[in-house]
């Protein structure tokens, strides 16, 4: 417990309460700035991919479906409603690359339950990735569906 709360205060570990269990999750949001700012994006990209190579390979695959479940937490220095516009907006400045399709040319959002969110494609085509399945103006966007992750379903909430 002692590791975890230095971890906590160096903002590198984030914990969540779920009924009577406490989760914890590694916020690879800080260490993302070491990674950008200590390694260059490609050997970084060709580092990703042969970690990925050698989990495949070493892992047996499993027989139940996976589940991935991720908590970042990060703070910023703005106001609730200009995070909000920007959440909602400009999408693509803050989301950006790399996208689920090669042929994506930016993003888009319809900030409304039932709204999409997806990629825009050259020529007025495109791809939904997710749904808005909440939103609270200023407060909370959450997103559900395939999102980058391609075969993965999943849930991306924003609370402000």
């Amino acid at each position: 417990m002692r590791h975890l709360s230095v971890l906590a205060e160096a903002g590198l570990v984030v914990s969540r309460k779920r009924g009577r269990e406490r989760r914890h999750y590694i916020n690879a949001v800080p260490l993302i700035g070491v990674v950008d700012r200590w390694v260059e994006p490609l050997p970084a990209a060709w580092a990703r991919t042969l970690q990925r190579l050698a989990e495949r390979v070493e892992r047996p695959v499993p027989e139940v479906a996976l589940a991935i479940d991720i908590a970042q937490e990060f703070t910023l220095n703005a106001d609730r409603r200009d995070v909000f516009r920007a959440l909602t907006r400009d999408v693509a400045s803050w989301w950006g690359p790399p996208y689920l399709t090669n042929r994506a040319t930016g993003l888009v959002l319809e900030p409304s339950p039932g709204g999409l969110f997806g990629e825009t494609w050259d020529g007025g085509g495109g791809k939904v990735l997710a749904t808005v399945t909440a939103v609270e103006p200023e407060r909370l966007l959450e997103l559900t569906g395939t999102l980058h992750l391609g075969v993965v379903f999943g849930i991306a909430e924003f609370r402000l």
